[in-house]
């Protein structure tokens, strides 16, 4: 959502649990380096189009993320700019 700046949105994701078969779950964590910069995609925001996500770096936006303590999606909050 940061790098289409709003045009795409996020889902969530949950998964419902069925007695009858075994499931078997992995979780996997993809990340960019810790002082990548994160921040709408200059060519996804149009001409004249205001810019909704700060940028910041991978660091910055982990820290957000973290402290927002499973709240939904409350760090998006956190990074969307006042206009």
């Amino acid at each position: 959502m940061i790098l289409s700046n709003g045009k795409f949105k996020s889902i969530s994701h949950k998964s419902t649990v069925k007695t009858e078969k075994e499931r078997l779950s992995l979780a996997t964590f993809q990340s960019s380096s810790y002082d990548a910069c994160i921040g709408p995609v200059p060519e996804l925001v149009r001409g004249g189009e205001a810019y909704y996500h700060k940028s910041m770096d991978h660091g910055q936006f982990f820290n957000i993320f973290l402290s927002s303590k499973l709240k939904g999606k409350g760090h998006m909050e956190a990074v969307k700019l006042q206009n």
